[in-house]
């Protein structure tokens, strides 16, 4: 079935040219790392406790875990805007001190 493979994804995780493409704005290697956790859901907080994913608790609104996805609804953004601003999504960590 070759036309599966001919239509491209739309997922927003394709949009990049290569993979890591995170890795080729033109930014400090601390900003890269940054935004390329958020993508893989990796970022500091993440640890295992008991085999099960653990987060710590969201500094913006001490309500839920700071998983990526929560981080990034709590600042109005999405993985989307990794990917599409990485500029302002990185501007937006600043502002609110989570970056590493």
């Amino acid at each position: 079935n070759k036309t599966v493979w001919l239509i491209p994804s739309v997922h927003h995780w394709y949009q990049g040219s290569r993979p890591g493409g995170c890795l080729s704005i033109d930014c400090s290697r601390r900003d890269q790392t940054t935004l390329t956790r958020f993508l893989s859901g990796h970022i500091r907080s993440f640890t295992f406790s008991d085999n099960s994913k653990c987060f710590e608790i969201c500094p913006n609104c001490t309500a839920e875990q700071a998983t990526p996805d929560h981080i990034l609804a709590c600042l109005g953004l999405s993985k989307q805007d990794l990917v599409s601003n990485p500029l302002l999504t990185l501007d937006f960590f600043r502002v609110h001190r989570l970056m590493d």
